[in-house]
């Protein structure tokens, strides 16, 4: 792999703010981070059934740059983009994690290293707020909104 110096330096800056951030969560609030997780790395594994099960099908969701909101057919429909970078490395960063009943609320950053077509990475940090319910003992989303953070540099 001829990155592979590059793609530890990405995962490790990637986990940085994480470990310096860190928080402690009750079982319930960090079953809902390890949802958003495992939703973050089925897209980043181009796991599709995953990833679609990540979505109720009464999802809405609307991102920054986006004119109007989008509905589960096109969140799912994201891992089959074929304008989709590969995403070499994620980190999620909660920044508070609150859980009603069978419905939670998630704040965080999301940092990433995707891929370009000459080989060469991009880093981004975007924010998201996802409405997550729990159906049969697992967390999908409901809602969410969030995109590129406009406060993290060019």
């Amino acid at each position: 792999m001829r990155n592979c110096p590059t793609i530890v330096l990405a995962v490790t800056l990637l986990l940085l703010p994480s470990t310096l951030l860190a928080q402690t969560y009750t079982a319930e609030e960090q079953s809902v981070v390890d949802a958003v997780k495992r939703c973050n790395q089925a897209l980043a594994d181009s796991d599709a059934a995953t990833w679609n099960s990540c979505f109720a099908d009464d999802y809405v969701g609307w991102q920054y740059n986006m004119p109007a909101t989008r509905d589960a057919e096109a969140g799912r429909w994201a891992i089959q983009n074929p304008a989709r970078r590969p995403l070499v490395a994620f980190s999620v960063q909660p920044l508070r994690v609150r859980v009603l009943g069978d419905i939670a609320i998630i704040h965080y950053y999301y940092y990433s290293a995707n891929e370009n077509a000459d080989g060469s990475l991009d880093y981004g940090r975007a924010r998201w707020t996802d409405v997550m319910r729990r159906e049969g003992g697992t967390w999908v989303w409901i809602a969410d909104h969030g995109g590129a953070d406009p406060n993290s540099g060019p």
